[in-house]
């Protein structure tokens, strides 16, 4: 009889433990983006008239189909804006990415706004934000 009421309970448990290590995987198959840098030494800092220099480290287990960035200014958005979508690591594990921005010279001073996204070829997504500054060239 005790057989019987241990059943039900082995059940439960089986599917609850179940859905709990799909959820684990799901975590474990995200993109990871190591090691970024924005500006010259990460110094977080950008010069008008000068690259921006960008780098990390990307991997995802589901391999790479695309890396994007966008950059605003914090409070105008008629300033420097940046969308730009690369699809040259598509189907790849990992990779450095390493890439300098120019910034024209009609890009407003002040704070910015930096995300740099990767999504993979499942669906999964991740996504850094960070700030940095744009002044004038020393």
């Amino acid at each position: 009889m005790k057989a019987i009421y241990k059943l039900p309970f082995l059940l439960w448990a089986t599917i609850f433990l179940v859905s709990c290590d799909k959820d684990n995987d799901d975590q474990a198959h995200l993109p990871v983006i190591s090691d970024l840098e924005i500006g010259h030494d990460n110094n977080r800092i950008g010069y008008v008239d000068e690259d921006l220099h960008i780098e990390a480290e990307i991997f995802a287990p589901n391999k790479i189909k695309t890396v994007e960035i966008s950059i605003s200014h914090k409070n105008n958005p008629n300033g420097w804006n940046v969308n730009k979508v690369y699809t040259e690591f598509e189907n790849l594990k990992n990779t450095e990415f390493h890439e300098h921005l120019y910034i024209p010279s009609s890009a407003l001073l002040g704070k910015y706004d930096f995300n740099f996204k990767v999504t993979d070829l499942r669906g999964y997504e991740y996504m850094i934000n960070a700030d940095f500054i744009i002044r004038e060239t020393p």
